[in-house]
């Protein structure tokens, strides 16, 4: 019969089973994964500690399901302070599975008894139930791994204890009638031998392999890598499956995320207490838990406001908070009931100007909003810049280049579909421009560099202005190579007279009448003259020389030009405007 078609109440018997066999069998593998941490000893790490301590700890752990069958426990030792040295993690574990099953298979009102004798090398432990008991045919088979006599166990329990003692150099044994009870003797040294941590691990391999491969796949065991960056005030929280969150620096957030050996599946979560956090799932399913209710998502982008009340605003696809279903564009509202409402407004008109300075406007209805601003288009990646605001003209100080705002107004702690826009940048471009004009060399150097240092090629202007610069201080190789960097992005036209003077003072007359071929302007057409007389292109000089002079006959530079070496009145010149 399959699963579908069984009984409600069968089936959540079924599931009831599962879920029990997955909890133990995944605090085996954890036991398992915990050798990790010993890897860099050979043997595991002992301590002294008073073994009748570790079993009132144990029995303190048991209390709740001792009180439910109403179990007398009688407890006595022979000394007050029974020192042992060993792994007391590992000897608890082993120790609590045999106590447990002393309570889980005792009788309703029965009896459990803990003895602990001194002996000459350490010590008898004794674990007695008045419980159910085992059959001669289950006594031959207790021990074996993944036997189990009760159809909801996992049969790992007593093997593992068995394993652990013995790996510590004790000894277990144990008697038992049917239905009368069973006792366990548990002989454990003063002193544990040192346990190489292989002999263990390799004892324990077969719990993790076959617990690991059956559960892991559906369950997830493995932790994802989480990272956490901070930008600003602003924490970008990373799983390793492509889910991205952003809340503030100081929200409490507790994450849990795990994945499968073979990375196909990952079980994610977050425990909200005070948060506004936006998350981006891509395609991935986790779990929201606040204060007031817990929801799981059925598409991608969605932000959670956690305070005196819950507020969900979905931007994307579908979250479900239990029989509710939320979709785009809608919220939902949790404190003592539960409100689904449409989302405030998207904003309507955004607005972004670059000169002399970035400012940024917009309009709304709606009194606050929320803004981020960063380089990265997916806004998972520093830096990013967030911040609450009441105005609707922001002037942020950021470096040349490229970014994207994503912009939401809030009303009621609901979020607006988020508005996202791409500029550019060129505030540090536009203050040394400013100091240029102003001759104030130093200052629009130190803003130069700084543009030049973020703007990445998306303008030219910073690269032409530092050349410009670099000029004006005679370091005219370093220009030629920034002329040539803002010429990669375009605009060559505006550079090109100042290209055609580095050439020019480097001798290479020929590149400046190449770069000059049709000159425009007075400036440009008097370069190239002077090229042509120092390729003693007289001739050609002249008729340039003419152009200018005819236009601003005042032009000393040009005339002077004209003044030619004695001889060189056959080429054409004339000396009328000496």
């Amino acid at each position: 019969m399959s699963l579908a078609k069984k009984k409600p109440e069968k089936t959540n018997e079924i599931f009831d089973k599962v879920h029990k066999n997955i909890d133990e069998s995944i605090d085996l593998i954890k036991d398992y994964l915990s050798l990790e941490q010993y890897k860099k000893t050979k043997f595991l790490k002992h301590s002294s500690f008073c073994l009748n301590s570790l079993i009132e700890e144990i029995l303190h752990e048991l209390e709740n399901e001792i009180n439910k069958k109403n179990i007398s426990v009688h407890y006595s030792v022979t000394e007050e302070n029974l020192i042992i040295k060993t792994n007391k993690e590992w000897l608890k574990k082993a120790l609590f599975n045999i106590i447990h099953n002393a309570v889980k298979y005792n009788k309703q009102n029965g009896h459990l008894f803990i003895n602990i004798e001194y002996t000459k090398n350490g010590y008898l432990l004794i674990v007695k139930d008045t419980g159910i008991g085992i059959s001669k045919k289950d006594k031959e088979k207790i021990f074996e791994r993944y036997y189990t006599k009760d159809k909801d166990g996992s049969g790992i329990g007593l093997n593992f204890s068995k394993t652990v003692i013995e790996s510590l150099g004790g000894k277990i044994k144990f008697d038992s009638v049917f239905n009368k009870g069973t006792v366990f003797y548990i002989y454990l040294p003063k002193i544990s031998k040192k346990i190489k941590l292989k002999m263990l691990a390799s004892a324990l391999a077969g719990f993790f392999i076959v617990s690991f491969i059956t559960i892991d796949y559906f369950y997830c065991l493995i932790p994802q890598k989480v990272q956490i960056k901070i930008s600003g005030n602003i924490k970008i929280i990373k799983f390793e499956n492509g889910i991205v969150a952003k809340a503030n620096k100081n929200d409490e957030i507790k994450i849990i995320a795990y994945k499968n050996i073979f990375n196909t599946k990952t079980r994610n979560k977050l425990i909200l207490q005070k948060s506004d956090i936006e998350i981006a799932t891509n395609g991935n399913k986790i779990k929201v838990i606040t204060p007031n209710t817990s929801f799981s998502n059925l598409g991608t982008k969605f932000e959670t406001v956690a305070k005196d009340k819950t507020a969900i605003s979905v931007f994307d696809g579908k979250i479900k908070n239990k029989r509710t279903v939320v979709n785009t564009d809608e919220g939902l509202i949790v404190s003592k009931t539960i409100q689904k409402v449409p989302l405030p407004q998207k904003i309507s008109y955004l607005k972004i100007q670059n000169k002399p300075k970035t400012i940024i406007r917009w309009s709304s209805p709606y009194k606050y909003f929320k803004i981020l601003i960063s380089k990265d288009r997916s806004f998972s990646n520093p830096p990013i810049y967030g911040f609450y605001t009441a105005n609707k003209i922001i002037s942020p100080s950021l470096n040349d280049g490229i970014w994207y705002i994503n912009i939401k107004a809030k009303h009621n702690d609901l979020y607006s579909i988020p508005v996202v826009k791409k500029f550019i940048s060129l505030n540090n471009y536009y203050k040394a421009l400013n100091y240029y004009k102003n001759n104030n060399i130093q200052e629009a150097l130190k803003y130069i560099e700084k543009s030049v240092s973020t703007i990445n090629h998306i303008s030219p202007l910073p690269y032409y202005l530092y050349a410009k610069i670099l000029f004006k201080l005679k370091n005219y190789k370093k220009s030629l190579k920034y002329i040539k960097e803002g010429e990669k992005v375009g605009q060559k036209e505006k550079i090109k007279l100042l290209k055609a003077k580095i050439f020019y003072l480097k001798g290479k007359y020929k590149k400046v009448i190449e770069i000059l071929k049709n000159p425009s302007n007075e400036e440009e057409k008097l370069l190239v003259a002077k090229a042509f007389y120092k390729l003693g292109k007289y001739k050609i000089a002249n008729k340039y020389l003419y152009r200018i002079l005819e236009i601003n006959p005042d032009n000393k530079e040009a005339k002077k030009f004209l003044t030619f070496p004695k001889g060189l009145k056959k080429q054409g010149f004339s000396n009328a405007f000496n």
